[in-house]
């Protein structure tokens, strides 16, 4: 008996230390978005300033204009989406739910609103299935913002590239 105990304490004491490293990266994506956002931004600046130095065309077009907003703000938009998706909006599990889950680690106010409430269902939940449920529900919310973040990066670089393409074009096209 002690054996299975033993077990189910090293169990739980595994699933803590999983939800502790997933809710870290998953805050690590957030805090990578905004560095990267803001060195997005400041890069930017650096970029416009080598920008006013080229010889401009005469006439600016609605194309123009559509294409600089683009560069400019979709990397902040798609950086800004690896912040959306938080914890309370992690992805739904695709996969069947033990039915006595109480949802302890993700407590919705509107179905346990007292303290007396959490209390009783942390004291009927099965704290392996819990701990699991929440690990995997976290473990889906870490995925979508790796994606996010990359697709992020990649959209950074793309319009990077795009940028310097168009002033190396100009500087060839003024020599």
């Amino acid at each position: 008996m002690d054996t299975d105990r033993e077990n189910d304490e090293k169990a739980l004491n595994l699933l803590r230390i999983s939800l502790a490293e997933t809710q870290a990266i998953v805050r690590a994506y957030d805090v990578k978005a905004q560095i990267v956002g803001i060195g997005y931004i400041f890069a930017l600046g650096v970029i416009g300033q080598f920008a006013d130095v080229l010889p401009k065309p005469s006439v600016y077009g609605v194309g123009y204009v559509v294409v600089a907003w683009s560069v400019v703000i979709v990397p902040i938009v798609l950086f800004g989406s690896v912040l959306y998706p938080a914890g309370r909006k992690a992805p739904k599990v695709s996969e069947p739910i033990p039915e006595d889950l109480k949802y302890i680690l993700s407590v919705d106010p509107k179905e346990l609103s007292s303290v007396q409430e959490i209390s009783s269902a942390a004291l009927r939940s099965n704290s392996l299935d819990e701990l699991s449920y929440e690990i995997l529900r976290l473990a889906h919310l870490r995925e979508r913002k790796r994606k996010r973040f990359l697709l992020a990066l990649f959209g950074a670089a793309f319009c990077f590239g795009f940028l310097f393409l168009s002033q190396l074009r100009l500087v060839l096209l003024a020599s």
